[in-house]
């Protein structure tokens, strides 16, 4: 890795410092491998990857109101903001959803809250030195292609929100370089970040309470007699036995739907394991800050219709699943609200396979979305193509009554499954009158 020039201990030949010491949060951000791509390689990746951040929004804010400044380097890039220590993990969730349409770009970023000072370079401009920026580089060189590991500063900063919380896994205590120890997290949304630990912080835990090897045991004989190992024989195959019967009905596809499937959430017992983000009240699910995945076994179908009325709760959108296979794979539906995490009044589409979410394709809402709004989302399933269309249920709303296209999936990956919910960031939102009808089951009259 080729750190920026201005991201050492000392400051620049000529230089003089236009501030004393203050705290700053910091995103490092570096193309995995760089050093091994060709020339073309690297100018095209850097390049598209200078143009992914210069689009973000949190980014256009920030540079706007002059909290940062950017530290160009070799293979990559360092975002130094100041005031809003929220900045930098935004920043890193967008980029990383924002790469999730090139697979080749391998990136790695490492976030840290620590002490900086501003300076004027050579050239007259803003820059910015110190150890915050040094340790963010440490962090990111600890992770792997898709990782987004932070240190406990920002963790402690973001457990005390709900929504970020529930996105940090403690990777423990690590030796960043010889004496210096640093407690590091790895952050994972769902659709940004890496769930797996980075190889090179993976520790083999050695018991404390071990006997030392050079402690001699002293052998125990015992008669073993033929009959007690003829029934530990049985035993063991009588478990494992049982042991794959339970797996196979585990494992087992829940029934097809025959019939409607009406819900009015006066309870959550149709749902597998609702999250701890549910409640229910009034016939309606709340949702709120849950990137779980909840759904319903019985609703296992390949074509259906359903239908079902939302309210936003309060501007951030709301996300729905479809021909759920298991916790894992699935397709995924985030309508985006005006403050949501992606684009606002958009209807993302998302193909989640083993955990991981892969954007397929972005609609305009054509329907104004607003905190506090009531629609009503119609959905149509039929071989390999999923249509909805969305109704905007709010009587000042010039378009209200009349049903919009929400977005159209062609998409031949999941034939079967089952609806369910959760949330993309922290949307939330309420569900009610819900109806999911197989073929042939047709809307009463």
């Amino acid at each position: 890795m080729t750190n920026a020039p201005a991201a050492t201990a000392h400051a620049l030949p000529g230089s003089q410092p236009l501030s004393a010491l203050e705290i700053a949060h910091v995103l490092s951000a570096e193309i995995v491998d760089y050093s091994k791509l060709s020339m073309d390689q690297q100018s095209r990746l850097l390049g598209r990857l200078v143009r992914i951040i210069s689009e973000i929004s949190e980014l256009r804010s920030a540079q706007t109101s002059g909290q940062l400044i950017g530290l160009p380097a070799a293979e990559g890039m360092t975002l130094v903001f100041f005031g809003d220590p929220l900045a930098p993990v935004r920043c890193a969730t967008e980029i990383a959803r924002a790469l999730q349409s090139y697979p080749e770009m391998k990136l790695r970023m490492g976030i840290h809250s620590g002490p900086v000072y501003r300076m004027a370079g050579i050239d007259a401009r803003a820059n910015v030195a110190g150890d915050g920026i040094k340790t963010a580089q440490r962090i990111m060189t600890s992770g792997e292609a898709g990782h987004i590991l932070v240190s406990k500063p920002v963790a402690d900063t973001l457990s005390g929100l709900g929504s970020w919380a529930k996105c940090l896994h403690d990777l423990g205590e690590r030796e960043l370089t010889p004496g210096a120890r640093l407690h590091l997290f790895n952050l994972y949304t769902g659709d940004a970040g890496n769930p797996e630990c980075p190889s090179a912080l993976t520790a083999t835990v050695t018991s404390t309470t071990a006997a030392p090897a050079s402690a001699e045991v002293p052998a125990i004989k015992r008669k073993v007699r033929p009959v007690f190992i003829a029934a530990l024989f049985v035993a063991c195959v009588f478990a494992v036995i049982a042991g794959y019967i339970g797996i196979k009905r585990e494992l087992a596809a829940p029934p097809r739907l025959t019939t409607e499937f009406a819900e009015n959430f006066i309870s959550l017992d149709r749902w597998k394991t609702p999250p701890s983000g549910w409640s229910f009240a009034n016939q309606s699910l709340q949702i709120e800050n849950e990137p779980s995945l909840g759904y319903a076994p019985k609703t296992n179908c390949g074509d259906f219709t359903m239908t079902f009325s939302l309210k936003l709760i309060n501007d951030g959108g709301a996300t729905w699943a479809l021909r759920v296979k298991d916790p894992g794979n699935y397709y995924l539906f985030y309508l985006s609200g005006p403050g949501g995490m992606n684009t606002p009044n958009y209807f993302f589409t998302y193909l989640v396979q083993d955990g991981k979410q892969v954007l397929e394709h972005a609609d305009k809402v054509l329907v104004t979305l607003k905190a506090g709004g009531q629609y009503h989302i119609s959905i149509e399933a039929s071989k390999d193509l999923i249509s909805q269309t969305i109704t905007s249920d709010q009587i000042d709303d010039d378009d209200a009554g009349y049903a919009k296209t929400l977005g159209l999936v062609r998409d031949d990956t999941y034939h079967m499954g089952c609806i369910g919910f959760r949330t993309f960031g922290n949307e939330k939102f309420a569900v009610s009158a819900l109806f999911v009808r197989p073929p042939g089951v047709h809307v009463p009259e």
